[in-house]
C-alpha cells in the first residue's frame, strides 16, 4: 500500500499516511519485517482540558517534504484547540534513529499548556 511521506536511510524505512500517522517502521532490512504490523503510531494532543489525535477530523493537514530533502514537512491546524503545530520529521542517514521536532503555536490569546502523546504500537 502506498503511503504518503516515507523517510528512510537504506537500513530505517519509516512512512506516514495522509493522517500524518507512521504505519510502516521496516529496519534492518527495508521491504522485509513491518515492526507496525500495519497498525498506527498515534500522535495526540492535549491542551485547556481537551485531548484530540491528529488523525481526528477537527485536525487541518497539509503534509509535504521540505525542499529538496527527505526531511517531512508537516502543517497542523485545529481551530477547536485553538493550536497549529508545524512538525518535521527525518531519519539520520548515519544512525538508524527517527528525529521528530514539533513547534506549537498557540491560536488563543491566553496563555495555554499543551501536552503531546505519542502513541507506539511495535510488533517486533
Amino acid at each position: 500500500m502506498a503511503r504518503d511521506l516515507p523517510i528512510g536511510n537504506g537500513s530505517l524505512l519509516v512512512s506516514f499516511d495522509q493522517q500524518y500517522c507512521i504505519r510502516d517502521c521496516y529496519f534492518p532490512l527495508v521491504g522485509q519485517e513491518n515492526h507496525t504490523a500495519g497498525h498506527r503510531f498515534y500522535l495526540g494532543v492535549w491542551t485547556q482540558g481537551l485531548f484530540s489525535w491528529v488523525s481526528d477530523e477537527s485536525w487541518e493537514r497539509q503534509l509535504a517534504y521540505e525542499p529538496n530533502t527527505l526531511a517531512t514537512q508537516v502543517s497542523l491546524q485545529n481551530t477547536k484547540l485553538g493550536l497549529s503545530i508545524v512538525a518535521s520529521d527525518v531519519v539520520d542517514f548515519q544512525q538508524n534513529v527517527l528525529i521528530r521536532r514539533f513547534r506549537i503555536t498557540n491560536l488563543n490569546p491566553a496563555v495555554t499548556e499543551v501536552r503531546l502523546f505519542l502513541h507506539h504500537d511495535f510488533h517486533v
